[in-house]
């Protein structure tokens, strides 16, 4: 196996963890965010129980506006499902194309995804959701990686054409 396929497939294999991780993730914080939802609305509606919910969507507002990047909420669905599928994508083009120019497309990928991923450690770190974090902080180094083996190949990779 040739150095650039190699490349491509430990890209591809980095880029479908990150992927998966990143959906988990997501997956495990809408859960805890839909039952903490549900389990504040459930009980008895007193009027600190009333005076409750009324903070708690107040704060469920100020968290989706902290997951708005360039005013678009990041952790809405399609944005969601669009990283997954651009992670998977790019994993296919890597593993069956090994050039360059992939290369170079996966590392301004990783680099933009390990921006976003610090971003979510850092608002898991404020929430005291340690978990999700260290989950945010993995799928961060899985991309770190990917990028790092792409800039690698970069480098050895001679430029086409």
């Amino acid at each position: 196996m040739s150095g650039r396929k190699r490349a491509g497939t430990w890209i591809a294999a980095l880029l479908i963890a990150g992927a998966a991780l990143f959906a988990i993730g997501t997956a495990i914080e809408r859960g805890r965010d839909h039952h903490e939802a549900a389990g504040e609305t459930g009980g008895p509606e007193s009027e600190a129980g009333h005076n409750e919910a009324n903070e708690n969507a107040a704060t469920g507002a100020e968290a989706a506006e902290s997951n708005k990047v360039l005013g678009l909420d990041v952790e809405a669905t399609p944005f969601v499902v669009l990283g997954v599928v651009a992670s998977l994508a790019l994993a296919t083009v890597a593993w069956r194309w090994p050039q360059r120019s992939v290369f170079v497309a996966v590392a301004g990928f990783a680099l933009l995804f390990v921006v976003l991923d610090g971003a979510e450690v850092s608002h898991h770190v404020s929430d005291d959701s340690a978990g999700l974090a260290m989950l945010a902080g993995g799928v961060a180094a899985i991309h770190l990686s990917a990028g790092a083996v792409a800039a690698r190949s970069i480098r050895r990779a001679a430029p086409e054409g």
